[in-house]
C-alpha cells in the first residue's frame, strides 16, 4: 500500500483509470488499487507503451499529472537521493547564495527611499511602495513558478526567471518617476521569487527525509542572510544609488552561469531521463510523458498553487500564521533607524550594521539542526520507525519563545538610557527565534507534500508575504505616532498568539492532515513504512 494510495483512500479521491502493466524490477508500479514495489519478478522485460496509450491526452488531466509526481520511488536509482555529498553540497550551495542575492534588494532599498522623496516628491508611504510591491511580487511569482518547476524541472525555471530578473534591473537603474521604479520592483520581484519556493523545493528533491533538515536550514539561512546584508549594501551605495541595480545585473550574470552548470534536482526529471536511456518504462513515468499537451501542463501549472492555498488546512494555516509572523518582522525592522539613530544617535551606516544580529541569529539556527535531526530521529524511533511532520516543531516548542521574548528585550532596552549593545542582542535574540519557526514550517509543508513541494510552498507564500507588505506601511504609522517602546512592546503582545499557535500545530496537527486532500496522513505513513514504501533511515 503506497502513501498516494492511502491518501486516496482516506479522502474520497476518484481515481483516473490506469491501466495495469506487469511489474518492472525494481520499479514503483500504480495502478488502480495499489502502488507497490516490486523486485522479484526479474522475468518480465519492460514492455513497450501501445500507441493508444502513448498517444492519450485527453484522459491525462492535472490530477494524473499530481499522482505521477506523488508516486515517484525514492529508491530509484536516478533519483538525487542517491547523489554523492560533493554534488548535493555544490546544488545546495548555489542556490542558496542565489537566495541572498536575490532577497538582499527588499532590505537594501530602504536607504533610498529619502533620493525618491527629494526627487520625485512624494511622501514616505508612497516611497515604501518600491519595497511592499518587491515583497508583492515575491508572493505572487512562486505561484507560477512553483507549479512550472514541479513539472517542467527545476533547472530551467531557475535559469529563465532569473534572466528576466537581470532585465527587470535595467528599467529600476533607469527610473526617473517613482511608478517606473515601483512597477519594475514589483515584476523583478516576481522573477526573483524562484530563489524563493524553488529553492526550498530544490533542498527537498536532493536530501533524504532525515536530512533534508540541513538542506532547508540554508534555504532559510539564505533568506535572512540576504535581508541581513542587504541594507548595510544600500546604504554604501547610497551616493550612487543607480549602481546598486547595475550591480544586481552583474552579479545576477554570474549567477545565471551557475545555475546552468547545476545539474537538474527534480526526481521526475531525472527518472524520466534515465527511463529513456534504458528504456524501461514505469505508469508514473509512461503518465509524465503523455502530458505532453501544453493545455494540460498549462493547467497543472496555472492551477496546482491556487488549489493547495484554497483546499488544504494545512497550507492556509501556516501561510496566515506565517504572514502574521513574518509582517511582525518587517514591523520591527521599522523601528530600526528611530531607534538606533534617533534613541542612540548612530550614523546611518552604523544602524544600518545592526541587521547583522538576524545574521547571526539565524546562523545560530542552522548550528541548532542536528539537535533538531536527532530529535525527529528519536520520535521516529519512538513511534516505531513511522516519521511525523510534527516532529519538525520540537526545537520550535522552545524557541518559539524567543520571539516575544525577544521583542520585550528590546522594547523596554531601547530607549536610549541603557546600551546600544542591549537591544542589538534583543535583536539577535529575535533573530533565532524567527528563522527557526519559519524552518519547521518549511520542513512541515515538505513532510507533509513531498512530491509537489514547489506547489506547495508557493501556496504557503502568498499569504504570508501579501500580508508583510502591507504591514510595511502599517509599521509606518506605528512608529509615527507611537513611542518606540510601546510600539515594539505592541509587537511582543501580538506575538504571544505564534506560541500557542506552534503548540496547536504540534499536539493537533496530524488532525489536520486528516482533512486534506494531498497531505500525507499517519495512517498513509504507517502502512506505507509497513509495505517497505519508503527508505529506511
Amino acid at each position: 500500500m503506497s502513501i498516494l494510495n492511502v491518501i486516496r483512500s482516506h479522502h474520497d479521491v476518484e481515481p483516473q483509470n490506469v491501466e495495469e502493466e506487469p511489474p518492472l524490477t525494481g520499479q514503483t508500479i500504480v495502478t488502480e488499487d495499489k502502488l507497490e514495489t516490486s523486485a522479484k519478478d526479474k522475468k518480465h522485460e519492460s514492455p513497450s507503451m501501445s500507441e493508444d496509450e502513448e498517444g492519450s491526452v485527453e484522459n491525462v488531466d492535472a490530477w494524473d499529472l499530481t499522482k505521477a509526481l506523488m508516486s515517484i520511488d525514492p529508491n530509484h536509482p536516478a533519483h538525487p537521493h542517491k547523489w554523492p555529498l560533493w554534488k548535493k553540497l555544490f546544488v545546495a550551495t548555489v542556490y542558496t547564495f542565489l537566495e541572498v542575492y536575490v532577497i538582499w534588494s527588499s532590505t537594501a532599498c530602504i536607504n533610498f527611499f529619502d533620493i525618491y522623496q527629494t526627487n520625485w516628491h512624494c511622501s514616505i508611504q508612497v516611497s515604501y511602495l518600491v519595497q511592499s510591491l518587491f515583497i508583492v511580487g515575491n508572493a505572487f511569482g512562486p505561484m507560477l513558478l512553483g507549479p512550472m518547476s514541479d513539472i517542467f524541472g527545476r533547472k530551467w525555471v531557475y535559469v529563465g526567471s532569473l534572466i528576466l530578473y537581470i532585465i527587470f534591473q535595467i528599467p529600476q537603474a533607469l527610473a526617473y518617476n517613482l511608478p517606473m521604479m515601483a512597477i519594475n520592483s514589483a515584476i523583478a520581484g516576481a522573477f526573483g521569487s524562484s530563489a524563493l519556493a524553488n529553492v526550498a523545493s530544490s533542498m527537498c528533491d536532493i536530501f533524504t527525509p532525515e536530512t533534508v533538515g540541513f538542506g532547508i536550514s540554508l534555504f532559510v539561512w539564505g533568506a535572512n542572510a540576504g535581508a541581513s546584508i542587504g541594507s548595510p549594501i544600500g546604504e554604501a551605495l547610497y551616493d550612487h544609488w543607480r549602481w546598486f541595480y547595475w550591480m544586481n545585473m552583474i552579479v545576477g550574470g554570474f549567477f545565471v552561469i551557475l545555475c546552468v552548470l547545476c545539474p537538474e534536482t527534480l526526481p521526475v526529471i531525472n527518472i524520466m531521463n534515465y527511463s529513456s536511456t534504458t528504456g524501461e518504462k514505469t505508469v508514473q513515468v509512461s503518465t509524465l510523458a503523455k502530458a505532453k499537451s501544453a493545455v494540460v501542463r498549462t493547467k497543472f501549472v496555472l492551477s496546482t498553487a491556487f488549489k493547495l492555498l484554497c483546499t488544504e488546512p494545512i497550507i492556509m494555516a501556516l501561510g496566515l500564521y506565517n504572514g502574521f509572523a513574518y509582517g511582525l518582522i518587517f514591523l520591527y525592522l521599522d523601528g530600526l533607524f528611530p531607534v538606533f539613530v534617533d534613541n542612540y544617535k548612530m550614523g546611518y551606516m552604523g544602524a544600518n550594521l545592526t541587521y547583522l544580529n538576524f545574521l547571526v541569529g539565524v546562523t545560530i539556527v542552522v548550528m541548532l539542526q542536528p539537535i533538531q535531526n536527532w530529535l525527529y530521529r528519536w520520535d521516529k524511533r519512538r513511534h516505531g520507525g513511522v516519521a511525523r511532520p510534527e516532529a519538525r516543531f520540537l526545537i520550535s516548542l522552545l524557541t518559539v519563545w524567543f520571539f516575544p521574548a525577544g521583542l520585550f528585550w528590546f522594547a523596554f532596552t531601547s530607549d536610549g538610557r541603557i546600551s546600544w549593545v542591549s537591544p542589538l542582542i534583543a535583536g539577535g535574540v529575535l533573530g533565532v527565534g524567527d528563522p527557526q519557526l519559519w524552518l519547521a514550517m518549511i520542513n512541515y509543508i515538505t513532510d507533509s507534500y513531498p512530491s509537489v513541494a514547489g506547489s506547495a510552498i508557493a501556496a504557503f507564500t502568498l499569504p504570508s508575504f501579501a500580508i508583510a507588505a502591507v504591514l510595511v506601511h502599517l509599521g509606518i504609522i506605528m512608529f509615527d505616532n507611537m513611542t518606540t517602546t510601546w510600539a515594539m512592546a505592541t509587537l511582543a503582545f501580538i506575538s504571544l498568539s505564534l506560541v500557542a499557535t506552534i503548540y496547536v500545530i504540534y499536539f493537533f496537527g496530524h488532525l489536520i492532515r486528516k482533512h486534506s486532500r494531498l497531505a500525507v496522513t499517519q495512517q498513509a505513513l504507517q502502512e506505507a513504512h509497513d509495505a517497505k514504501v519508503l527508505p529506511e533511515v
